[in-house]
């Protein structure tokens, strides 16, 4: 791992080259300079591994926003009565106009079966 760390070197004095002199008799081992030193470290993050997280966030945002806005097959056949992926669609189904015809083919096959019944 890569850590950054920034020293601040604050002290008193008249102008910039008399801080500039304070902070050299300091950095030289003048301890008591009257010099305060405060230092901060943190963690350096590769540029690579940023710009790969927003990659990645992009990439599912798009896939979100794609998938909302693209209809899928199953979605369409929700609304049509009696479309199944496990069996195929009844007469009844969709046939509006051919339910009379389907209900006549019934009664006879109703009839058919139940005079088949008592003849046995």
């Amino acid at each position: 791992m890569r850590f950054k760390t920034v020293i601040k070197l604050v002290s008193d004095a008249q102008d910039k080259n008399d801080a500039i002199d304070l902070v050299d008799d300091y950095l030289a081992g003048n301890i008591v300079s009257g010099v305060d030193m405060k230092c901060v470290t943190r963690r350096v993050h590769s540029p690579a591994k940023i710009v790969g997280a927003c990659a990645l966030v992009l990439a599912i945002s798009a896939g979100v926003v794609v998938s909302s806005y693209t209809k899928h097959s199953q979605n369409m056949l929700q609304s049509v009565p009696g479309v199944s992926a496990v069996q195929p669609p009844l007469k009844t189904s969709n046939i509006a106009d051919k339910s009379s015809e389907f209900k006549n083919e019934w009664q006879e096959r109703h009839t058919k079966e139940a005079l088949g019944q008592i003849t046995r």
